[in-house]
């Protein structure tokens, strides 16, 4: 709404549907709370007040989301592991880049030997998306895992 007199928005009056709450992360209702993939979910979902629908959608389709693209990482794992042994002490680089392009719109750089994985990705409507999400993704593998441009709370060592 519009305040007709001085042109500046009003608060609309509280309708009781939209009252923000701090968001949820799965397992806080008594699930497990040490899914392999709550790093994902905590880094492309970070806690915050939501309205009950967000809360809703978060916990339902983001879930979807953050678990593809948990699994595509686990798929690339394996197909690493299968070339350089289960040993990540014997792996070329401790911290292998990867990108994940499972789900559309936005690519993330992560990594096969942390839960790091890049926020808030590489929209995949801008040209060049691929090797874009793949430099972030060097430069973590480059850095052993401690990207200069990513921020301390982003570093996940395993």
């Amino acid at each position: 709404m519009i305040d007709l007199n001085s042109r500046q928005p009003v608060q609309a009056p509280y309708d009781g549907t939209a009252c923000p709450k701090n968001s949820r992360t799965p397992g806080s209702r008594g699930r497990d709370t040490q899914t392999p993939w709550g790093p994902y979910y905590s880094a492309q979902f970070p806690p915050t007040k939501v309205t009950p629908w967000i809360n809703f959608k978060r916990m339902g389709s983001g879930v979807n989301v953050v678990r593809r693209h948990w699994d595509q990482r686990e798929e690339l794992r394996a197909a690493y592991e299968i070339e350089h042994g289960s040993d990540p002490d014997n792996w070329p680089h401790r911290h292998p880049g990867i990108v994940i392009d499972a789900v559309q719109f936005v690519a993330h750089a992560a990594c096969l030997g942390c839960q790091w994985i890049d926020q808030p990705g590489t929209s995949m409507k801008e040209l060049g998306w691929r090797e874009a999400s793949a430099a972030v993704a060097r430069r973590h593998q480059e850095s052993n895992g401690e990207s200069p441009d990513d921020p301390p709370e982003r570093r996940h060592e395993r």
